[in-house]
């Protein structure tokens, strides 16, 4: 097994192993503090953030490490709520499948766990060999992992972009909802969704382009909010420190809410 960790974890393997906690309410406005488990890399490190399934269990990703028989570039695992009954469920393996798996996952309405891998899955020129990330569905047991959609090195209006972070989240309407950070019109990166229909079949289709409003560098996949439009912040873009922006879910009435400043 190489141990190669993932782009932009390459320098940082010692420091950045992590422990999975939860906070739990207190008497007096006060938190108490349960370490639930450490990370090692054998079963993964760099955890990011988590979700509870309808069956229960917490799932989540490590950004690298585990025991592929490829490079050892991220798992997807789930825990009890108490900390007990942790389990890898895949070990990602940074060709097809991708690496580096990013921010929490979401649910579809078919039951199964939908999520974003930063790099791997096509290698373009002038990449440096890595990948420009994929998309991955598993069922929550661990079985039938399917990639999606691999993202390419392809500019331009109406691609989905490249370099998918910060995860998944599902809107209302049962579509899910993510962001890259490259790509699209002028490389500066897309909001995408994934519609699933009753057959099962999942598509990946872009909703907006960044840069076509001046943007970039989208932090977090916007949520919806109870006007049934999609809220979320940016980087770059406005007065040069990044926007709060307002969306349709089908990429129409783009609103700047508030701009921020250096003041």
């Amino acid at each position: 097994m190489n141990l190669r960790p993932p782009f932009g974890c390459r320098c940082a393997v010692v420091a950045a192993f992590a422990v999975l906690v939860s906070f739990l309410p207190a008497v007096q406005a006060q938190v108490a503090y349960t370490r639930l488990r450490d990370c090692n890399f054998a079963t993964g490190g760099g955890p990011s953030g988590l979700i509870r399934a309808s069956d229960g269990f917490l799932y989540g990703t490590m950004a690298f490490g585990g025991e592929s028989p490829g490079f050892a570039t991220g798992v997807l695992y789930r825990i009890n709520p108490d900390g007990s009954g942790f389990q890898v469920l895949h070990a990602f393996d940074d060709d097809e499948e991708g690496a580096s798996p990013s921010g929490p996952l979401a649910e579809g309405n078919d039951g199964r766990l939908y999520g974003v891998c930063f790099d791997g899955g096509l290698v373009a020129p002038g990449l440096g060999g890595q990948g420009s990330g994929t998309v991955f569905r598993i069922d929550k047991d661990g079985s039938d992992f399917e990639v999606v959609k691999q993202f390419d090195a392809t500019n331009g209006a109406g691609t989905t972009g490249r370099r998918p972070t910060d995860g998944l989240r599902k809107a209302g309407d049962g579509r899910i909802f993510g962001v890259t950070r490259a790509g699209g019109t002028s490389g500066a990166g897309t909001l995408f969704s994934i519609t699933i229909a009753e057959s099962g079949v999942a598509t990946v289709a872009p909703v907006f382009n960044f840069a076509s409003q001046g943007l970039g560098e989208a932090l977090g996949v916007p949520i919806e909010g109870p006007d049934g439009k999609l809220h979320g912040i940016t980087m770059s873009g406005g007065a040069g420190f990044g926007v709060l922006y307002r969306i349709g879910k089908d990429g129409s009435g783009y609103e700047t809410l508030h701009a921020f400043s250096a003041a």
